[in-house]
């Protein structure tokens, strides 16, 4: 009995250890653990303390614990006890939040070596996984899988917007083979078994027509930067008078790629984006280049457009004079920052908001575009396409504000 006491009493001392742990990092976390682009180079501020909250009572923790081992009639893993606190606890944050366990944070550390996939990027909507973008010569492509398709299940079981990274987890792994997906298109439901077969990089798409460079980014990556001043330079040689920049489907990337996008168009030192972390710091980043400032510039975004491509558009709005066409973006303005705990895990918090150069915040608010143009259905990796409206009209658009050399 004396045994059992000293034992329980150990697991005691290490789960209180461990949500003092937890405790300190949602604390003071946000601040100093932010990514390199924040910490260095930020101008002095003054910090705004949060306001205190009454104590809370974590025995309770301890207290169902303790009866869920003494009473529950059945088998208990006490790791899987602590996992599930420790999620639950995470998870509930209502600004967005993330526990992993040491295997599920290795795999997501590992993504940026893993070189086999489906080709499907996922983001949320209405609390469930959907399909931003799908790769082109992937093998979601070859499958009939479009963006905008809900998936329902992986692998015969449910994911909600919560599990996200798990999700991602199963797109993209270097060992698996397959995966098994349900999907709702509109009204209707599909199965499909999609192969995780070689990823094929995917580069920034461009043309030149009737003096119009349309230019398309797959996703702001590190890769974005050296295509762009090709890219740009091509159109510009090819007789580009204005542009078009396709920014729908368009996932979350790097900040600063996106701010070297939108650089381009905006004269050198104004703002493009601001962000605002957790404890009312912020960093302002401007434009440094300005190549094509006063280019007619017409930008298409929709509901899958997110984050980095929404504040691309809002500052291209505001500093470019752009007009905007398609839909509007799904609001999505959070800044997350992945932290490293011990024994492997790690948690995804929110640690900023992106603010336009109007002073405007993304998050839940979105981009509205000048004009409102359906999207077609269904539509494919082609620049230009039979049946896309939005293309069509923003095409149009620019013409009608090309300058006559």
């Amino acid at each position: 009995m004396d045994q059992k006491n000293n034992s329980q009493s150990r697991q005691t001392v290490l789960l209180l250890a461990i949500l003092l742990v937890i405790s300190a990092v949602l604390g003071y976390g946000t601040r100093t653990r932010l990514p390199g682009w924040f910490g260095q180079g930020t101008p002095p501020v003054t910090m705004t303390p949060k306001p205190a909250t009454p104590a809370m009572d974590w025995t309770k923790l301890e207290d169902i614990k303790s009866h869920v081992i003494n009473m529950y009639n059945g088998p208990i893993v006490e790791n899987t006890l602590l996992e599930g606190a420790l999620k639950g606890m995470v998870n509930s944050l209502q600004g967005g939040g993330q526990y992993f366990n040491a295997r599920e944070f290795a795999e997501i550390q590992a993504r940026p070596s893993l070189i086999r996939g489906t080709g499907i990027h996922l983001g949320v909507e209405d609390g469930r996984l959907i399909v931003l973008r799908v790769d082109e010569d992937s093998q979601a492509e070859k499958a009939g899988i479009y963006p905008g398709d809900i998936l329902l299940k992986i692998n015969e079981r449910v994911y909600t917007g919560n599990e996200i990274e798990a999700a991602r987890n199963l797109m993209l792994h270097n060992d698996r083979r397959t995966v098994s997906l349900q999907l709702l298109r509109e009204d209707h439901q599909y199965n499909v078994l999609v192969g995780l077969r070689l990823l094929t990089p995917q580069k920034v798409r461009s043309l030149v027509k009737d003096g119009i460079g349309i230019l398309r980014i797959p996703e702001f990556n590190e890769r974005v930067e050296q295509e762009l001043d090709k890219r740009f330079e091509e159109m510009t040689r090819a007789g580009a008078q204005a542009f078009v920049l396709d920014l729908r489907d368009l996932p979350a990337g790097k900040i600063t790629e996106a701010v070297r996008l939108a650089g381009k168009f905006i004269p050198q030192g104004q703002a493009i984006v601001t962000i605002r972390d957790t404890r009312g710091s912020t960093r302002q980043f401007t434009s440094d280049s300005g190549l094509l400032a006063g280019k007619p510039v017409v930008v298409l975004i929709n509901s899958r457009s997110e984050g980095t491509a929404e504040f691309v558009a809002g500052a291209l709005k505001k500093q470019a004079n752009a007009l905007l066409v398609g839909e509007a973006t799904p609001g999505e303005g959070r800044v997350y920052s992945y932290i490293n705990l011990p024994q492997g895990e790690g948690i995804k918090l929110v640690t900023g908001y992106y603010i336009l150069p109007d002073g405007q915040e993304i998050q839940d608010r979105g981009i509205r575009p000048d004009l409102n143009i359906p999207g077609s259905p269904l539509h494919t990796n082609n620049l230009i396409q039979p049946m896309d409206l939005q293309m069509a009209r923003a095409l149009e658009e620019a013409g009608n504000r090309m300058i006559t050399p």
